[in-house]
């Protein structure tokens, strides 16, 4: 038994009978290819088994329980093989993966199926990538759940069809396994003195996702998309309407700073 982190980085290693347990953060963090066997991971700080960076791991007859976020986590287009594995109570979530990652069991015992999504878990597995055509209608239906009722939007996607005929302006959508929770516009605006700057509009995400962590990975998107573009300040504006007084607290944690009304900007650099 170890207390302690446990690292394993570009090339191959193996980890048979042992347990790892109250670490911070990480158990084991792979970046490379491992084998591991006979083992329990269990009792961390957040993740048990985190593995990322294309990545490939092997488990044969461990169990991963009560850690405190995700029992096992992939990311980057890793690969993770489970084999006669017991994955529990883990508190979040026993199996998670995301950014074309896999997952494949055998002859294992987890229990997601008793769990229930919480903030941290959503925000973990939302996936933020550009509006395609045949996404109009989910893209409609989500500016028509958020802002229908208050501001008229109509939710038919002939109105959006011109956003793909404007090289300047890109729509990035959120998507929660196959259902589309949120959405963000910015089109990248040069001033006559050379400079430029993106302007946000159609910013918001379903009612029922609000607070789960998606409005803040969508925002991040658009300050990376601005940032490739050079345009180092983002501006927006919001009704100055009692409903809008929570987006304007989330405006103002995303960094923006603006005055009582309704215009809002952030400088990226």
């Amino acid at each position: 038994m170890w207390c302690g982190n446990f690292l394993c980085e570009k090339g191959k290693c193996e980890l048979k009978n042992n347990t790892i347990t109250n670490c911070n953060d990480y158990a084991l963090l792979i970046s490379g290819d491992i084998n591991i066997s006979d083992c329990t991971v269990s009792d961390n700080e957040k993740y048990g088994v985190c593995i990322r960076n294309q990545s490939s791991i092997k488990l044969n007859s461990c169990k991963l329980f009560n850690n405190g976020f995700i029992g096992i986590a992939a990311s980057d287009n890793s690969k993770v093989s489970l084999c006669d594995c017991d994955i529990y109570d883990n508190k979040v979530k026993d199996v998670g993966s995301k950014d074309g990652s896999t997952v494949k069991t055998k002859n294992c015992k987890v229990k997601d199926e008793k769990q229930k999504p919480c903030k941290k878990y959503i925000a973990w597995t939302v996936v933020v990538k550009p509006l395609a055509k045949e996404n109009l209608p989910e893209y409609s239906k989500v500016l028509a759940t958020s802002f229908g009722s208050a501001f008229g939007i109509d939710d038919s996607d002939d109105d959006y069809n011109n956003f793909f005929d404007e090289k300047n302006t890109t729509v990035f959508m959120a998507w929660l396994g196959g259902k589309a929770v949120g959405t963000i516009q910015v089109t990248i605006i040069k001033s006559p003195r050379g400079c430029s700057f993106g302007y946000v509009v159609n910013f918001c995400v379903v009612p029922e996702f609000r607070r789960f962590g998606v409005g803040t990975l969508l925002m991040e998107k658009v300050k990376d998309h601005c940032m490739q573009n050079e345009a180092f300040i983002i501006s927006l504006s919001s009704a100055n309407i009692p409903e809008r007084k929570a987006a304007k607290c989330f405006y103002k944690k995303a960094g923006f700073d603006g005055d009582k009304e309704q215009y809002f900007e952030c400088d990226l650099i």
